[in-house]
């Protein structure tokens, strides 16, 4: 099962679009509350998406620049290379390199092309697998990754000012830009991926949500709607997977 929210459908503001899949899986998409206080292109240039498979479930959020294009064509990537059944995170640092390698290529493929009116778009890039408790992530840029419970939530890879889509970039350099990891998960643990639309404006982290036998649409609009009452001038994207 798969689901994906597009920023492009989403633009008006003060509206959360949410999407449930499989009971402990959900998606959460905002333009935000307030209007950006810096220059942009499109209203809403995030994306979030999830593959719920038979061996582990795979949560790919994008926070695009300059336009919606590169943001679409990395989500996109992700979502045709892993397919219906992704890898039970258990991937070589090697072919999580070679995942944000070929998004990169699918990105410069859609703004580089003769003709096109976003040739300076590109985007940050979150990957998370999780099978059995074990979570595997990859980043490149501010979007992030949270291991969160209600006592408290765990920031995984440090915000970086990096873009998937940026000319000039050769493989052989990736490695050392993306950002990556594994870790267990503990039991009551919740997997997050967001954009810097929540984590800039959503403080403190909202760990409330996060008690009880909480339900995973409830607690993506209530991420979006926290980034909302810290004053939400970007879009917000979240996706969560329960424990």
């Amino acid at each position: 099962m798969r689901a994906v929210l597009w920023g492009r459908d989403h633009t008006e503001l003060g509206i959360t679009a949410v999407e449930k899949v499989d009971g402990g899986v959900a998606l959460a998409l905002s333009r935000g509350r307030h209007l950006k206080a810096y220059a942009y292109t499109d209203p809403n240039e995030d994306a979030v998406a999830t593959v719920v498979g038979p061996r582990a479930t795979l949560l790919v959020l994008a926070d695009g620049h300059n336009g919606w294009p590169a943001t679409e064509a990395a989500v996109q990537a992700v979502l045709d290379d892993v397919g219906d059944d992704p890898p039970p995170a258990d991937l070589t640092d090697d072919e999580m390199a070679g995942l944000f390698w070929r998004a990169q290529q699918a990105v410069l493929a859609r703004t580089q092309r003769w003709g096109s009116d976003a040739p300076d778009s590109r985007t940050t890039l979150v990957v998370a697998l999780v099978a059995d408790r074990r979570l595997q992530w990859g980043s490149f840029g501010d979007s992030v990754v949270y291991a969160a419970g209600s006592a408290a939530a765990t920031r995984l890879p440090a915000p970086r000012h990096r873009f998937i889509g940026c000319r000039g970039m050769p493989r052989r350099v990736l490695p050392d830009l993306l950002e990556h990891g594994r870790t267990a998960l503990h039991d009551n643990q919740w997997l997050i991926v967001a954009s810097d639309g929540f984590s800039d404006f959503a403080h403190p982290f909202p760990t409330a949500l996060l008690g009880g036998n909480a339900d995973a649409a409830v607690v993506a609009a209530g991420l979006v709607d926290a980034a909302f009452d810290g004053g939400a001038g970007d879009n917000v994207a979240v996706g969560v997977v329960a424990p």
